[in-house]
């Protein structure tokens, strides 16, 4: 059912409480530009520089902020990506990617962090270990957007190429996966007929509603629960990037000529698709980069390749305040809470002591060969999945067969080192070792066996995840 239409009464009440907000609800914006330039942190009710991240240059969509403790921007050349501790303006580290990437996207929990390159790749990394996880041919041209959904099950990726992929992590991930098969995408939208320059996730998960626009005028509207097309609004100039409000009523698009529209997502489903926009605001002079909601939802902030970013009041739609510090064109914007860049609260103590900062790992270029161990194996936190084994005694039978294979080996090498050293005793233990050899056999069999029964068990899981937990309809 639609959602309840937000009046000016209600926005303007809560307007005038906008200085008694809570900590958690002050919002900071940083800024990145796509020449070389620092990454400025505002206060978005005082306009105060908090922070300034130097140097870099980051392509479009190239910024995002890792759980809560740490920062990565691509870089437009040399295929780097740059880090820093969120509370430091110097680089902590720099990491090689296998190319040239432009969007980088962390997910929502801060575990895996991924980027779309000019060649239509798409890579994950594990962020405590480093490691590539995965890298697949997600498009046939550059890819120009990414997104995580809010429970980190689903990445949508978008693309020169017009299309509009969304993947199941519990697929990409899967370590049965034969690398030289690519993934399949849950859904392949393929509505737009230009570049798709931006996404939007809502909340909601693998239901969420999701918003995508194109350099073909329009932005679609799309729903993860069915993989349907709900609606088209087409715009009087080329739809650059999008966001929408968090009660998710009003969706704002910035164009091409500077200007951003705000349309109502609450109205009746009578209304024409061509309705482009219920009121505009105006205030750039060049194509409007990047859109993003203040924590509250009562300001909208843009960038804008004129160089400036402005702080909107959704009310009104006048601009409260421009900030005009780049020194270039805006690529990137994201809103955090104010506290998240500050040493201290508002007590004098630090908050950064009070909880366990995620670890970051140097990102590793490529993936570990087929079959190797990575480093660090197993130090992830304990995942306790249901037993599928018919019984204990099962269980300990395997555990035993296993452990009587490892012995055996190590038997055997040193009894062949012994060997070696007394050449003499060769032909006297050559029945023994027969007898030993074919007994290895045996239990190399029984092994096997036993691996077999793990991979069925692991499939009839992966199917009852794929089928229960993720259905795909």
């Amino acid at each position: 059912p639609p959602r309840p239409l937000a009046t000016d009464h209600h926005f303007s009440s809560r307007n005038s409480m906008s200085n008694q907000l809570p900590l958690a609800l002050h919002t900071a914006v940083l800024a990145a530009s796509s020449v070389e330039s620092p990454i400025l942190a505002w206060d978005v009710r005082t306009g105060t520089v908090l922070k300034s991240y130097k140097t870099t240059a980051t392509p479009r969509n190239g910024l995002s902020v890792i759980s809560r403790d740490h920062l990565v921007a691509a870089q437009t050349v040399k295929g780097t990506m740059h880090f820093w501790a969120v509370r430091k303006e110097q680089m902590s580290h720099r990491s090689f990617a296998p190319e040239v990437v432009g969007p980088v996207r962390s997910s929502h929990n801060g575990h895996l962090c991924a980027a779309g390159g000019a060649s239509g790749m798409v890579y994950i990394w594990e962020v405590s270990s480093g490691r590539l996880l995965r890298a697949w041919p997600a498009h046939y041209k550059a890819v120009t957007a990414l997104a995580f959904v809010d429970d980190d099950s689903l990445l949508i990726s978008a693309s020169e190429d017009t299309m509009v992929n969304t993947w199941s992590l519990l697929t990409i991930l899967d370590a049965y996966m034969e690398e030289d098969s690519p993934p399949v995408p849950m859904y392949s939208w393929s509505e737009h007929t230009l570049p798709v320059l931006g996404i939007h996730v809502g909340v909601g998960g693998a239901s969420a509603m999701v918003a995508t626009c194109s350099s073909d005028r329009t932005v679609k509207l799309w729903t993860l629960a069915h993989g349907v097309l709900l609606r088209t609004v087409v715009f009087p100039a080329c739809a650059s990037c999008v966001a929408a409000d968090p009660p998710e009523t009003t969706l704002c698009v910035g164009g091409s000529d500077g200007t951003i529209f705000a349309s109502r997502l609450n109205c009746s489903h009578d209304a024409p698709d061509d309705d482009a926009a219920d009121r505009t605001f105006l205030g750039h002079t060049q194509n409007v980069t990047c859109l993003v909601f203040s924590i509250d939802g009562h300001n909208l902030i843009s960038g804008s390749e004129d160089g400036t970013v402005r702080v909107w009041d959704m009310v009104s739609g006048q601009s409260l305040r421009a900030f005009s510090q780049m020194r270039g064109p805006v690529t990137c914007l994201i809103a955090l809470p104010k506290i998240h860049l500050e040493a201290c609260d508002a007590s004098g103590s630090d908050t950064q002591a009070k909880r366990q900062v995620n670890p970051l790992a140097l990102f590793k270029k490529f993936a570990a060969a087929p079959g190797a161990e990575p480093a660090g194996a197993g130090a992830g936190p304990l995942v306790v999945l249901p037993s599928t084994i018919d019984s204990r005694q099962d269980y300990l039978q395997a555990s035993d067969v296993v452990s009587d294979v490892a012995t055996d080996v190590a038997s055997s090498s040193t009894a062949k080192r012994k060997r070696q050293e007394q050449p003499g005793l060769v032909e006297e233990g050559q029945e023994d070792l027969s007898e030993e050899v074919a007994d290895l056999k045996q239990k190399l069999e029984d092994a096997t066996a036993e691996i077999q029964k793990w991979k069925q068990m692991h499939a009839s899981l992966h199917a009852f995840c794929a089928e229960e937990i993720l259905p795909v309809k």
